[in-house]
């Protein structure tokens, strides 16, 4: 998994901190975050910070996922995909953030943002 993509997760995890929980994700300031955090540890040179911003096009349909838990606050992610998604993808984006998600006690709610 790559730097980026670890900082990513790692921060749909604090959105969903019981004391962020019922904050709305912003993809835009979490992508200037990452590219900050990227330059600053040296994983991405200053004069290719660019590129970051014109890897994230308008072709890319955002979705928003709501994650219902049981006895938990919901929490809401927001994420990008080059084709509409489906189901088993949705699904695999929640687990791979590790949000204590349980098919057997909670219900995933997704939709496109225009």
């Amino acid at each position: 998994m790559s730097m980026e993509q670890q900082l990513r997760e790692a921060m749909a995890r604090g959105y969903c901190a019981p004391e962020n929980s019922s904050k709305e994700m912003d993809s835009v300031l979490i992508d200037a975050m990452i590219k900050e955090i990227l330059i600053s540890v040296g994983f991405m040179p200053k004069d290719e910070s660019r590129l970051v911003e014109t890897e994230v096009s308008p072709k890319l349909l955002l979705y928003c996922i709501e994650i219902e838990r049981e006895s938990e606050e919901q929490c809401t992610l927001h994420h990008k995909f080059e084709k509409e998604p489906t189901r088993e993808e949705i699904l695999q984006i929640v687990l791979d953030a590790d949000l204590n998600y349980d098919d057997n006690y909670g219900r995933i709610n997704y939709y496109q943002v225009k």
